[in-house]
């Protein structure tokens, strides 16, 4: 009988451990997928230290996530068609980031864009034009935001 339970307690301790990691497996494939959608939703272009705190926002948060994706590139082109206004800035940012292609390759159509996005900066909410985005974007200025800590 004694045997008999000690297999029974194998077999149980098994099909949790496999479980277990069906579970975490399933879960860090969820968390790329939020992360995408957090960005495709974007509220707003945030980077740096916002609000009173100075914390970051779940959209930069998310595009950090994403970068270190080994498809982001991929994740980041679907974003341009299909993320919002503020989604499709983190887009262009991630793939200047990520010296793709694809970044020159919109960068004109952005660049001379009318539409306007709203963005965040420290305490001051506004809106800027997607053309001075991308101009920031070009010239470096959120560099520095990305490579810095996170709080």
């Amino acid at each position: 009988m004694r045997a008999f339970c000690q297999n029974r307690e194998v077999k149980f301790r098994s099909v949790l451990f496999c479980l277990t990691l069906v579970h975490i497996s399933a879960a860090s494939g969820l968390c790329s997928n939020d992360d995408w959608n957090t960005l495709k939703t974007a509220q707003w272009f945030a980077l740096g230290g916002i609000g009173a705190a100075g914390t970051m926002s779940k959209e930069e948060g998310a595009l950090r996530s994403l970068l270190h994706e080994p498809n982001a590139a991929s994740k980041l082109k679907l974003l341009l068609s299909e993320g919002n206004l503020a989604g499709q800035c983190y887009a262009l940012l991630g793939l200047y980031v990520l010296r793709d292609a694809a970044y020159q390759e919109n960068f004109a159509r952005y660049k001379s864009s009318d539409a306007r996005v709203k963005t965040v900066a420290g305490c001051m909410i506004s809106e800027q034009s997607i053309s001075s985005v991308v101009s920031n974007i070009q010239a470096g200025r959120y560099d520095g935001m990305l490579n810095a800590p996170i709080h």
